[in-house]
């Protein structure tokens, strides 16, 4: 009876008033999701806090897309605290070192009866509240242009770590020549260096790991990786120069497998990075010759010149899809190129005069145009 006594008034407990507005406040640290609500649960209550980011997904299940959220921290601070004063209470649910992304956000309050201390607890009532608070700054554009600035932060961060890897590289080889290399000489040229990949690594620190941002999670998770092995590749690059000439195939080995992680970063997240014209340039620059020889084109003398100009061009342009990697674009830029290659070389096969390979020769020039703007070489 006392059981069902207590289920009775539990079903007839009034519903408690919990409303609430969440600002994004900027302070001296960074920015911060702000709370503000009115409540009449009696004072002393501990109310919690915990924000979500909101993203649209496919419904397997029913078709169409739903809803989900992302929590943005998992762990002991995932939720916060604030105590209900004269009806009112104030929550920071989270902080960001920038401004928030324009992204819709879920705020989830939650009156937990656990919490609360025997008298509270009296007179709150021992059925757990949970309310939920879509809201949102901003639009889908302004989140277009933020995720835009992110791929411009995180394309600079990239440019970095090449230059760090280069640096290193170019630093052995130069201390390698040396027949006795000085350890104090190495220290100078190292510490700073260190510095720089220290200075990176916490830039990378207020980027977000979240799934719904694609470009910060990938970001942050990739340039991660490459300031843990950059110290790694200097620690061996420093046992070798000092005495243990046995790890240098490994330490080859970690290069050319560091240049691998770099090219498939670079897919994955979707960045528009330069290729390296040192390796490129040479072998653009002897597929351009081949192809400058159509210039002169006589059906005289084509016979004898198709073969050397055929197979040049092709040695050019493998040696160039062989130079970057994984990069999926870029092989797909070069396949264009051969494709206008082979289309110009069967025109001439059976052309009267220069007139007659124009048209192919223009979606050459265009398909090499469009590789050189992708690659970034001028």
């Amino acid at each position: 009876m006392q059981i069902l006594i207590l289920l009775l008034a539990l079903t007839l407990q009034e519903e408690k008033k919990l409303d609430c507005t969440t600002t994004i406040v900027q302070g001296e640290d960074g920015w911060t999701f702000q709370v503000e609500g009115k409540t009449d649960f009696p004072d002393g209550t501990v109310l919690r806090g915990r924000i979500y980011a909101l993203y649209e997904t496919d419904d397997l299940e029913k078709g169409g897309t739903k809803i989900e959220t992302e929590p943005f921290f998992y762990g002991p601070g995932a939720w916060q605290d604030g105590e209900v004063k004269a009806g009112a209470f104030t929550l920071d649910v989270y902080s960001f070192a920038r401004r928030p992304y324009s992204l819709p956000y879920r705020l989830r309050v939650l009156y937990d009866p656990r919490m609360q201390g025997g008298e509270i607890r009296e007179k709150a009532g021992n059925k757990v509240v949970d309310r939920f608070f879509d809201f949102r700054e901003g639009d889908d554009d302004d989140l277009l242009e933020e995720l835009k600035g992110e791929a411009g932060r995180l394309h600079d961060g990239f440019l970095k770590v090449r230059k760090l890897f280069d640096e290193l590289k170019v630093a052995f080889t130069r201390f390698r020549k040396e027949k006795a290399p000085a350890k104090k000489a190495w220290s100078k040229w190292l510490d700073p260096w260190m510095d720089r990949v220290d200075e990176l690594r916490v830039e990378n620190d207020d980027r977000l790991d979240l799934w719904t941002l694609w470009i910060e999670r990938q970001g942050k998770f990739r340039i991660e990786g490459f300031c843990s092995r950059l110290p790694d590749l200097a620690s061996d690059c420093q046992d070798i120069l000092f005495g243990r000439e046995e790890l240098l195939p490994r330490m080859q080995y970690k290069m050319r497998a560091f240049l691998d992680y770099y090219e498939e970063a670079i897919e994955v997240v979707g960045l528009n990075m330069p290729l390296d014209v040192a390796t490129i340039g040479p072998a653009l620059k002897a597929f351009l010759e081949q192809e400058k020889k159509l210039d002169g084109f006589d059906p005289a003398t084509w016979k004898k010149e198709r073969t050397e100009i055929r197979l040049a061009g092709s040695q050019a342009l493998m040696d160039i899809a062989g130079s970057f990697g994984n990069r999926k674009r870029g092989y797909y830029r070069v396949n264009r190129i051969i494709s206008a290659f082979r289309n110009v070389l069967g025109k001439a096969d059976g052309a009267k005069d220069a007139s007659e390979l124009q048209a192919a020769r223009k979606v050459l020039a265009g398909e090499v145009a469009a590789f050189r703007e992708y690659a970034g070489i001028r």
